[in-house]
């Protein structure tokens, strides 16, 4: 039996409140590789409510990577809250940042007019690819990292006994569940991670001229390229923790800005060498 993933302690208490009394609508907002929506579906009483899961597909078979939910979704969705529930119907969308423009266009609307004992649950880790109109219309909650010590458990929980290796997951995960159990059940997303992030200690301890040589080889690949910005964010939080200092803050702040663009389609070789010079 697959663990559960673990949930910081303090927001669990959150949500076991709010599903103990739900609003019409709210969004569980993490951040990328936390597991938000496996996290909802572990804590939601599953006995006491009807669900409903919304997952993007892509050419009608599910796909998270690709897929997306479109308007003739929505239109599903409308006739499950246009019906008489006797026990609480929740309509949960697993990742809803997939929403076309007009599948959210569609989905404001039905948030203006809510059913008969209906409510809605949003998981995202993406918050900026939702309509402000449908953020303001929502109850939000955000889920934090987990602990250090947490994370050390979920990781032994997978039957791993080398601590070196534990050590090495739980820093690379930084307190996200997701990405804990992914380090830990496979070994050729380990060495990847590890790859990248040796790549990123290189990057920061090179001189100008190297890092533009280094930054070439993922003009090509875009998802490499945003996974060494993320361990270069890691390596500076962390650094910042032991010894704060100014410059380091400003790297953190190009890089963020630099990490959204790749995200959105920005040109990688460009954007790398503008926030790592």
């Amino acid at each position: 039996m697959t663990p559960i993933l673990p949930i910081n302690k303090i927001d669990k208490i959150n949500l076991d409140n709010l599903f103990s009394d739900m609003p019409g609508a709210l969004m569980i907002i993490s951040k990328e590789n936390y597991g938000v929506f496996d996290t909802f579906m572990s804590l939601v009483d599953k006995n006491s409510v009807d669900i409903e899961i919304i997952k993007p597909k892509l050419k009608d078979v599910e796909d998270n990577l690709k897929g997306s939910v479109g308007v003739e979704d929505i239109h599903y969705v409308q006739n499950i809250a246009s019906r008489i529930h006797m026990k609480p119907q929740i309509v949960c969308f697993s990742k809803a940042d997939s929403m076309t423009r007009s599948a959210q266009n569609a989905f404001l609307k039905l948030l203006e007019e809510p059913g008969n004992n209906t409510y809605f649950v949003l998981c995202t880790e993406n918050i900026n690819k939702m309509l402000p109109t449908i953020i303001s219309r929502v109850q939000i909650t955000r889920l934090h990292n987990i602990t250090k010590q947490q994370s050390i458990d979920y990781v032994r929980s997978f039957g791993l006994t080398d601590e070196k290796r534990i050590n090495q997951i739980v820093y690379l995960a930084n307190g996200l569940p997701k990405l804990l159990k992914k380090l830990s059940v496979n070994d050729d997303f380990f060495d990847e991670m590890s790859s990248s992030f040796k790549s990123a200690m290189e990057m920061l301890a090179s001189s100008s001229y190297k890092k533009i040589i280094a930054l070439s080889k993922y003009k090509d690949d875009r998802d490499k390229a945003i996974s060494l910005v993320d361990n270069i964010l890691l390596i500076l939080k962390n650094t910042i923790i032991s010894k704060p200092e100014y410059s380091s803050i400003d790297k953190i702040e190009k890089l963020l800005v630099c990490r959204d663009k790749l995200v959105r389609g920005g040109n990688v070789r460009l954007n790398l060498i503008s926030a790592m010079l």
